[in-house]
């Protein structure tokens, strides 16, 4: 009768080979800790699988006599159904599982996600890359303010974990500012808590836990990444047990996105807005519209069209007059001579919003002969000239990583100030101190010092008193005085230090984004100066077939003259043979004069390009030797100020010179 009425049958493990074999649902394993585990690292698809069908129940190793868990998130990783717990126990592994139960209503079943239950789906619980069909996601919490948290008059902070996939999990990262001595309207107001790549978010929970200035949990709640609502939200807490507190709340920010990896961010802002993107490539269209001046016509009876006068340029072209350039010519002229950088770090402007010295390069209007025409394009001061380096500064890839750089500064002098301002309150308590013993020790000297003159008094001996009294009390003076230089020079020592590390701390920033800052640099210097050769090409294959163009023209009206003059058809084809191979050589020749122009023109430029190089490699190699100086400076300046109180600079110690205050 009992196998009638049992749900499960509990069996011993063997293997998963074991128990696919058997292929029992109905079949339960238990497992202690320690055992599932160790099969956990050794073998996680096949553990996976096996939960998939049947199901398995975890419980804690008998050395915990103490009654602590372990985190069940490692097992619910892998999709074991049953992973039992110390209830006796309120620690952080009982509050996650009384917080991710509450989830579904309290109903005290969560069904775990399609990949894990599918016999189709492949999942590693220790994966680390997006799985197929899975959106990951970036999540940032903004820690506003809390509300009611304590009505004591003590300091509190908040920290944001999480908790899922070992890649997944980040705990005592992000914390808040300590807020001293208030309870009840405490406001953070910190910088974004980013959570950049959620691998598998149908897994992880946040923990937001309100603690005191004493590492005393106040409140928590834990919230699954699923389940939460972006927005300004109130989130009620809960204590120990998961039971909702009657006020405390923390006031705060949530943004939940899918992840997008650095390199498409671009690409995404211009899906999720591509009327902004679309004005902005008009916008940038037409500025460049105005570097034009070349506009090259040709009429359909095969002659060059006389450009407008500026009296009729707003006129418009009569209907038989249809251009007839080579498709190859407007492809230079439209895409290569006046197209912008596309490499994402690089704008087609500066930050100042006027047109930079590459693009003022303007094509003019071929009106004359092909030798004319190289004179006054490719001989064109200004395709020589390099961009600047301080030019290519401005430009949006260099400003990121600056910004980036100096809000690492930011942060870290913020929590310099902080902790000079620490170091303040604590010197000047100890001078207090100080002065209040000696202020006792006077007055118990001169208490002393009153009966041992009323005594003197009546012996006859008071001028012996009075001396021996006021030379105690000179003596007393300059103990008390010395114990204050030997205070302040003690407090000047260790606020000095502690200003050094402070420095050093800047410095080694600067010197941690040196590479990157000038790396990306030389990125958008490599892509300005190849702009610079793709110009000059452009230009040299505009003329040459422009030239060509000329070139047949003048071939086709020399065919009909010579067919009017010659009658005899044998005759007539000789000459037309003797002409057009003339032709040829021309073109072949002009090809060749543009060419050596050409690479005259781009060994020059090489010239001026390799000064910027020289400018770029110096500056690169001169900039950390700068930070050095400033640390050295500022130290210097530092010793300097307090040298009155006896601080000498550690080179003098060395040097064992003789400190004399200013």
């Amino acid at each position: 009768m009992s196998m009638l009425v049992n749900y499960v049958q509990p069996v011993h493990f063997h293997s998963f080979e074991v128990s696919e074999k058997r292929n029992k649902s109905f079949e339960i394993s238990s497992f202690v800790e320690t055992q599932a585990t160790s099969l956990l690292k050794e073998y996680p698809v096949e553990f996976v699988n096996y939960n998939k069908r049947q199901l398995s129940r975890i419980y804690p190793r008998g050395k915990r006599v103490d009654s602590s868990n372990f985190l069940p998130q490692i097992f619910w990783n892998a999709g074991c159904q049953l992973v039992a717990l110390n209830f006796q126990t309120l620690d952080l592994a009982m509050q996650l599982n009384l917080g991710i139960f509450e989830y579904n209503n309290h109903c005290g079943y969560i069904l775990k996600p399609d990949f894990m239950r599918r016999d189709d789906r492949r999942f590693d619980p220790f994966a680390e890359s997006i799985m197929d069909g899975v959106v990951a996601a970036t999540l940032t919490i903004k820690v506003i303010a809390g509300q009611f948290v304590t009505d004591r008059k003590i300091g509190t902070y908040v920290e944001v974990d999480m908790y899922g996939l070992p890649t997944d999990t980040v705990r005592r990262r992000h914390r808040t500012k300590t807020v001293p001595n208030n309870g009840i309207n405490p406001v953070y107001d910190e910088d974004p808590f980013v959570f950049k790549k959620v691998v598998l978010p149908t897994l992880a929970v946040i923990r937001m836990a309100v603690m005191d200035e004493n590492n005393k949990l106040l409140g928590h709640r834990v919230l699954p990444v699923m389940g939460l609502r972006p927005g300004y939200r109130h989130i009620p807490l809960r204590n120990e047990c998961n039971l909702p507190l009657l006020m405390p709340t923390v006031f705060v920010h949530i943004s939940v996105k899918d992840y997008v990896p650095d390199d498409m961010s671009v690409y995404i802002e211009a899906l999720i807005n591509p009327i902004a993107y679309l004005s902005e490539q008009e916008k940038h269209s037409q500025q460049l519209a105005v570097l034009e001046d070349a506009e090259f016509s040709v009429q359909s009876n095969g002659r060059a069209s006389v450009p407008p006068s500026p009296q009729h340029e707003d006129s418009k072209p009569l209907a038989g007059n249809k251009s007839s350039v080579p498709a190859f010519t407007e492809e230079v002229t439209k895409q290569q001579i006046t197209k912008k950088p596309t490499h994402p770090l690089v704008k087609a402007e500066p930050s100042n919003g006027q047109p930079s010295q590459f693009n003022q390069i303007s094509v003019k209007e071929n009106r004359v002969q092909s030798k004319s025409t190289i004179q006054s394009l490719l001989d064109d001061p200004s395709l020589l000239v390099p961009t600047p380096l301080k030019d290519l500064k401005n430009q949006k890839g260099f400003f990121k990583v600056i910004c980036k750089r100096d809000k690492e500064l930011e942060s870290l002098s913020k929590k310099h100030e902080k902790a000079r301002e620490t170091m303040r309150e604590i010197h000047e308590l100890q001078e207090e101190r100080l002065m209040i013993s000696q202020v006792k020790a006077k007055t118990a000297m001169e208490k002393v010092h009153a009966k041992s003159l009323k005594k003197a008094i009546k012996t006859g001996n008071v001028e012996q008193v009075e001396q021996a009294n006021r030379q105690e009390y000179q003596q007393l003076t300059r103990e008390q005085d010395e114990k204050h230089k030997e205070l302040r020079k003690t407090q000047a020592e260790v606020f000095v230090a502690m200003c050094k590390d402070h420095f050093q701390a800047e410095m080694d920033v600067m010197l941690k984004h040196h590479d990157s800052v000038y790396d990306v640099l030389k990125l958008i210097m490599d892509i300005n100066h190849r702009e610079h050769d793709r110009k000059l090409t452009a230009i040299f294959e505009m003329e040459v077939e422009e030239h060509r163009r000329k070139m047949e023209e003048h071939s086709k009206k020399e065919m009909k003259t010579l067919s009017k003059m010659y009658k005899d058809k044998n005759e007539l084809a000789r000459i037309k043979r003797e002409a057009q191979t003339k032709h040829i050589d021309e073109v072949v020749q002009e090809r060749a004069k543009h060419k050596d122009l050409l690479y005259k023109k781009k060994d020059e430029l090489k010239r001026e390009l390799s000064l910027i190089q020289q400018e770029y490699e110096k500056e690169r190699e001169m900039v950390p030797k700068e930070y050095r100086a400033i640390y050295e400076e500022k130290c210097r300046k530092l010793t300097e100020q307090f040298r009155d109180v006896g601080l000498c600079d550690s080179r003098e110690e060395l040097n064992g010179e003789q400190n004399t205050p200013l």
